[in-house]
């Protein structure tokens, strides 16, 4: 349904579109990123240091005060339960003296994150989410939404309950949520945008894991139903790719070599390949995908990658375009970069059949370009795309096209079971001869850290140091979180008498200089090279054996496992670093307890829970991967019925 049904103007209903919401619908699942729960005050305990507490007592005094050009407004409560004082300041609400200056001497309740400074006995809660005389109505679970910029969130909020005036449709029959114990659609979306408990947020968000489990059910369905059809493309040559596989660097390992010869007996026979191929960081997807495309090739019929980001569609491209020049072939790259003349020669070779090997983004499955003869499709990172994507680029071939998928989350093989039937054949990617485990540690200390990485590079190494932010940030929250202008303003002073050779890139450095940066590294010129997550792919330099992750609490699991990937691909031992304070993280310490992915990948899963997967947008996760690993007999129930469902169409 339309915006302009919610009575919205047209500036705001554009706002909305930039933000990607471009439906009654979208609105309606803008949902909370997490909840507070508020329900029940807590006393004024060291225990609760850190955590978001609702507090009730007696509002006392209060203050404003004026420090370095900030202005802060200071409250004292006394709490209810143990006499104690909590310290209330918010800053930069100077004005909101004049509405809790009527409270004071009354009950007040005080809801926000509690902390504890243990040299001075105190308590204290900074800018409080709620801080009101109406006790009993705020005690409550309170949502919290992710802010956009342009977009007050009282105006999104008011945007949120007009949407909801809307019915909303439910594509899962009465019998099936009875069956399963599921809330209705419209139910469960009311519940999380207005919940009255944590117990009926977990209930709706029971029904949404349910939906994202049957569409993904019900798209491996109808994949394994085109499969059983057949294909007219047969591997009819394998010249080339025999010539390709004398090119490489390195021997295929023996599951890399078992792929191929499966998928390539496959095609012989006309039958279609559906393939998952999945393996740990450095385990050798690519040189899979690519054996494939040459094995089609030498047939006379084209192969499409399909990457979800530039960087990593870039990555794929310069790759397989060293082997294809020595082989005189030519390789075409699609992007949203290209402009319009180049878009042009380009279209009209792939139409044409000149151009064998396709590389791009989702640029792949642009409207107006035609393939001559498309035989494969490499998807790498299959999720990140949304099904729409993916159904157009299946479109551009009704021949039976082959199809491998790259899974960036690694499936254990007892769950790789739960999720795939017989017809699609999951490939498990062993780790190559001879490379050895990274050996990872949470650590803060810059000396020591300076002097290993001196170390490392004295022996002919190179190292990477990752930092989440480019430039520092004015913010107070975000004053610790290391930038790459600090770090290399830094690592520049520490080692300027050494003659280390530093430089940084980031998301901002123009592509040029990028490109001749990562070059002068990968020839030795450059001993550390300092950058955001610009690294996590599209750079691979056997010779770096240390990387330094700073503010590493701030990244996930599977990125910080990605990084770490980026280390010991060569013949040198690798480390990894995650440099920071909380050396309890969950998440820092699973990292160093294993260097598997499959499993670093399912017990991440059950650490983030279904509310952090849910509410990520779904370019940036695998988020059906992750919550089969979460709820397989979840899935298997899904699975069921996605079966009936494509069955009865």
């Amino acid at each position: 349904m339309n915006l302009e049904e919610l009575e919205l103007r047209k500036a705001d209903i554009t706002k909305l579109n930039k933000k990607g919401i471009m439906t009654v619908e979208d609105v309606q699942m803008f949902l909370p990123r997490t909840y507070y729960d508020f329900t029940e005050t807590k006393p004024l305990d060291p225990k609760y240091d850190g955590q978001f507490v609702a507090v009730t007592g007696t509002f006392t005094k209060w203050e404003t005060k004026k420090t370095n050009q900030t202005l802060m407004l200071k409250a004292k409560v006394l709490d209810r339960e143990t006499g104690k004082k909590l310290h209330v300041m918010w800053i930069g609400f100077y004005t909101l003296k004049n509405v809790i200056k009527e409270w004071e001497g009354s009950e007040v309740i005080v809801c926000g994150k509690l902390t504890y400074e243990d040299a001075y006995h105190s308590f204290h809660m900074n800018n409080p989410i709620i801080f009101s005389p109406e006790i009993k109505k705020n005690l409550k679970v309170y949502p919290i939404y992710t802010k956009m910029s342009g977009i007050s969130e009282e105006w999104m909020e008011k945007t949120i309950q007009k949407s909801l005036e809307v019915k909303i449709e439910d594509r899962l029959p009465e019998s099936v949520r009875s069956h399963y114990g599921l809330m209705s659609m419209g139910e469960a979306v009311l519940s999380l945008h207005y919940p009255k408990s944590m117990k009926q947020v977990e209930s709706a968000q029971k029904r949404l894991v349910f939906n994202v489990l049957f569409d993904f059910a019900c798209s491996l369905e109808e994949r394994e139903n085109a499969v059983s059809k057949g294909s007219v493309y047969n591997v009819k040559s394998y010249a080339l790719l025999k010539k390709f596989a004398q090119l490489l660097p390195f021997n295929l390992t023996d599951s890399q070599k078992k792929a191929v010869n499966e998928m390539c007996a496959l095609a012989k026979d006309g039958r279609r390949i559906s393939a998952l191929v999945q393996g740990d960081v450095g385990s050798g997807k690519t040189a899979v995908a690519f054996s494939m495309m040459f094995a089609m090739a030498g047939s006379g019929y084209q192969s499409v990658l399909m990457a979800p980001t530039e960087i990593l569609a870039k990555q794929h491209y310069d790759e397989l375009s060293r082997y294809a020049e020595k082989l005189g072939m030519e390789v075409a790259f699609l992007s949203g970069a290209l402009k319009a003349k180049e878009k042009k020669v380009l279209y009209a070779k792939i139409k044409d059949g000149s151009v064998k090997l396709i590389v791009g983004t989702h640029s792949v499955v642009s409207e107006g370009l035609e393939y001559n003869d498309l035989a494969l499709a490499v998807v790498d990172e299959e999720h990140r795309f949304g099904v729409a994507v993916e159904e157009n680029l299946f479109s551009k071939s009704d021949k039976g096209m082959h199809v491998i998928s790259m899974s960036a989350t690694p499936i254990p093989r007892t769950i790789t079971d739960v999720i795939f039937s017989g017809s699609t054949k999951v490939y498990d990617l062993e780790r190559p001869a001879g490379r050895q485990e990274v050996q990872t540690c949470v650590f803060n200390n810059d000396e020591k850290i300076y002097n290993f990485v001196e170390k490392q590079i004295k022996e002919g190494r190179q190292a990477y140091v990752v930092c989440p932010l480019i430039e520092d940030s004015d913010s107070d929250v975000r004053k610790h979180i290391l930038s790459v202008e600090r770090v290399e303003d830094n690592y520049k002073k520490r080692f300027e008498m050494s003659g280390l050779r530093i430089a940084s890139v980031t998301g901002k450095t123009k592509k040029e200089e990028a490109e001749s940066i990562l070059t002068s590294f990968k020839d030795g010129n450059i001993d550390i090279l300092i950058s955001t997550t610009v690294i996590e792919v599209g750079v691979n330099n056997p010779n770096v054996s240390t990387i330094i992750i700073s503010n590493a609490e701030m990244f996930g699991v599977a990125q910080l496992h990605q990084l770490r990937g980026r280390v010991g691909r060569g013949k040198y031992k690798g480390y990894c670093i995650l440099k920071s304070a909380d050396k309890e993280n969950e998440r820092l310490n699973l990292l160093c307890s294993t260097t598997n992915g499959f499993e670093l990948a399912e017990k991440d899963a059950q650490l983030r829970g279904p509310g952090d997967i849910l509410g990520e947008k779904q370019s940036g996760k695998n988020k059906e991967l992750e919550l089969v690993l979460m709820y397989p007999n979840m899935y298997k129930c899904a699975k069921s019925e996605a079966r009936k469902t494509m069955s009865a169409i």
